[in-house]
């Protein structure tokens, strides 16, 4: 149904996504634990991206125009990561 070879290796993507999910929900979990205890958060890896007003003002901006334009979603949607990549403080 997935398109692999064998059923067993569609039960170990299963298995793969079973545990990013689970590990996603114990990080999330403590994260939330630890907010209501008043700790100190650090967050690693983090996908904020801090940017100006006036770039993030463009950004916006290219999004509502590469939407209009019928630009595949993916496709603008990598272009523009990458703009805010390479903008960001």
């Amino acid at each position: 149904m997935l398109g692999h070879s064998s059923e067993e290796i569609t039960a170990i993507y299963i298995e793969e996504l079973d545990r990013q999910i689970d590990e996603y929900n114990t990080d999330y979990a403590d994260y939330m634990i630890d907010k209501a205890q008043g700790k100190d958060i650090e967050i690693n890896n983090s996908p904020v991206v801090t940017l100006r007003t006036e770039d993030f003002r463009n950004i916006l901006s290219q999004c509502w125009d590469k939407a209009q334009s019928g630009t595949d979603k993916y496709d603008g949607l990598n272009e523009i990561l990458s703009a805010a990549e390479k903008l960001m403080l």
